[in-house]
This record gives C-alpha cells, sequence and structure tokens, in this order.
C-alpha cells in the first residue's frame, strides 16, 4: 500500500539520475513501523477489513514521515542529488540562488596567479588563497604576499599589516594604482602611499596601497622608511607590524601607527592623515612633561590665533632593549606654508 505510494513519489522528486532509489529489508521495516503499518499483515486481507485512511490519517503519516526522514538507505547517486540540492550545499546562498564564492575563496589554487570565473577574475596570494576580485581586495581577509602578510575589514580594507621586511633597490611601481588609491576618498593632496615601502620589499598592488597625505608619504613616514633601510643595509634585524585606523565608511585612512623593532630596541610611530588635525596632542600629553607639553601646545595656539592652520602630523616614540622610553619626536606643519618642524623632547620621568 505505502511501499507503492512510496516508490511513486521517488520517481517524481529523481530528477537528476536515472537509478532508482533501493531499499533494503530493514529500512522498510522500519518505515512500516514509524508508519504503524508493522501490524497489517495481521489483519484479514479482505476489502471489508481493510483500515480505512481519512485525509487527516493521511496527513499525519506524512508528517510522521517526514519528521523521521532517515528511515531508507540511499543510493550513492541519490546521496549526490540530494547534498547538491541542499540549501546548505556551498552552490547555493540563503535565497536558494546559486553562488559559488565562498567555495571558491575556500579552494587553493595555483600561488600568486590570476583566474577567471563567471566573468570575474581573481588573484591569488603566496598560498595560493583567492584575496582579489576584479582588482578589489575580499572583505574580512588574511593574505600574505611577498612574505608579508595583511588583513581586511568587512569594506574590504587594509587594517593591519606584519611585513617581511627585505632591502632592496626601489622597484617598479604601479602609478595607475598608486593615483586610483582611496576612490572618490581620495584627496587632492593624497599619494597612493605604500604600507610597506618598495625599498622595503613591499609589492606594488592595491593590496599594499593606502591614500596617504603627500606631506605624510613624503615626510614622516619616509623617514621612518629610510630609518628601517638604513637599519637592514647594515644586517640589523628589523620587524614591521602596521595598523590603519579610519573613521566611519570612508576609505581613506585617519590614522596609521607603525611598531618596529631593530635590534631589540622598539620604536613606535603614529601618523595623522587629516589636514588641520591636533589630535596628537592627546598621545603626547602624557608622554613629555607638562612645561614641555604647554610649549607646544602655546606654539599651536599662537599659530591659529595668527591665522595660520597648523597640524600635528606624527608623534615617534623611541625605546631602549629594556623597552624604557628615550626620546619622542613631534612632527608639525604649517598648512599654509608647507613648512614642517621636528622636536625631540624628553620623555616624562616615572615617579
Amino acid at each position: 500500500m505505502w511501499h507503492g505510494e512510496l516508490g511513486k513519489m521517488s520517481d517524481v522528486t529523481e530528477t537528476k539520475a536515472e537509478n532508482k532509489p533501493s531499499f533494503n529489508k530493514e529500512a522498510l521495516e522500519k518505515f512500516d513501523k514509524i508508519m504503524g503499518d508493522d501490524k497489517l499483515e495481521s489483519i484479514s486481507k479482505s476489502d471489508e477489513s481493510k483500515p480505512s485512511l481519512t485525509p487527516e490519517k493521511i496527513e499525519s503519516k506524512f508528517r510522521k514521515l517526514f519528521e523521521e526522514w532517515d528511515f531508507f538507505e540511499m543510493t550513492d547517486i541519490d546521496n549526490v542529488v540530494a547534498a547538491e540540492e541542499s540549501p546548505d550545499h556551498p552552490e547555493y546562498d540563503s535565497t536558494g540562488f546559486e553562488s559559488q564564492e565562498e567555495s571558491d575563496y575556500s579552494e587553493r589554487r595555483e600561488l600568486n596567479s590570476q583566474y577567471e570565473l563567471d566573468g570575474n577574475k581573481y588573484e591569488t596570494d603566496d598560498n595560493g588563497q583567492t584575496y582579489k576580485k576584479n582588482g578589489e581586495l575580499l572583505p574580512n581577509d588574511e593574505y600574505k604576499v611577498k612574505g608579508s602578510t595583511y588583513r581586511t575589514d568587512e569594506k574590504g580594507r587594509p587594517i593591519s599589516c606584519d611585513a617581511k621586511l627585505q632591502y632592496t633597490e626601489d622597484g617598479s611601481r604601479n602609478m595607475k594604482e598608486q593615483r586610483e588609491s582611496g576612490g572618490e576618498e581620495r584627496q587632492e593632496d593624497d599619494d597612493g602611499g605604500h604600507i610597506v615601502a618598495r625599498i622595503l620589499g613591499g609589492v606594488e598592488g592595491i593590496e599594499n596601497l593606502v591614500p596617504m597625505r603627500r606631506t605624510i608619504n613624503r615626510g614622516d613616514y619616509k623617514k621612518m622608511e629610510n630609518e628601517i633601510s638604513k637599519a637592514l643595509q647594515e644586517g640589523k634585524e628589523v620587524t614591521l607590524h602596521i595598523d590603519i585606523e579610519y573613521d566611519g565608511d570612508s576609505s581613506r585612512p585617519s590614522e596609521i601607527c607603525a611598531e618596529y623593532t631593530i635590534d631589540g630596541k622598539r620604536t613606535v610611530c603614529e601618523f595623522d592623515n587629516n589636514e588641520n588635525s591636533i589630535e596628537l596632542l592627546d598621545t603626547v600629553k602624557d608622554k613629555i612633561s607638562d612645561e614641555d607639553y604647554s610649549s607646544l601646545k602655546a606654539e599651536i595656539d599662537d599659530m591659529k590665533e595668527d591665522g595660520v592652520e597648523a597640524s600635528l602630523t606624527s608623534v615617534k616614540r623611541e625605546y631602549d632593549e629594556n623597552d624604557n622610553p628615550t626620546k619622542i619626536t613631534v612632527g608639525t606643519l604649517d598648512e599654509s606654508t608647507g613648512k614642517k618642524t621636528y622636536k625631540v623632547y624628553e620623555p616624562k620621568q616615572e615617579v
């Protein structure tokens, strides 16, 4: 009775394979027990003695059937079909539409290569993991390029880098990507700044670029790069970690913080990427003496009173091998003339 109906159902639902589902004896007995049909053999086979199935009873049996759907054994091909048609299958997203991106991204491919899929262009990193789609970085990703490890946030913006440094001649540059770095957020006096300098082994593409104020990229940041470059040429051991912060949804960094060690001595550099900003005053307030802080703040205030916009572009903190602060350098910019000065302060002595 129900066995025949089940066969009909299987014929209808099987759309991708010619083989019919096969059921073993144990599975059929289990099915009968679930449906309550295991006692039918003891009932008279006459039409009069057969239990009548009302619509309510049929609905009840189907409900049991779907609550206990593991009653049968599938053939191998049935397993494949069911897996492919499952909403949980990686080829289908929550709406039921085909979406292969997640599985494609997780699949390891040829190292540092490019490939096309469904009209999209992808690029892989040092580990063969996909990290770029149509020239854009993937969100919430970690990728390794030329030995340096980068991370992106949910918007695909670079937020950190652990650099593998090596001194190299300043190599070729991707001028197009440098000009376009930051898109519409890019400001008129911005450069496409390399997170890891080309001379330190950084790559030329968008994976290593952020829009950076020209005065930062060619001034404060360049001073740091030169210091690291000199140390590498002298054979010293250097490590570099960089964190990048953004305001809201902007693709243009608001602040960049670099921490590096040279032969065990730590240095921390903070760069303010915003024009007419003195937010770094908060950084130095507790790092230098009260007298020096008051003098620095008075200098900024005097410039503003004279109608001159001023910015604190960087704060550099240096430490000895025991991690005691030894020197603090503050970069100040006269926005009207472009003149920049660097003042060195003694670190505040802890009581």
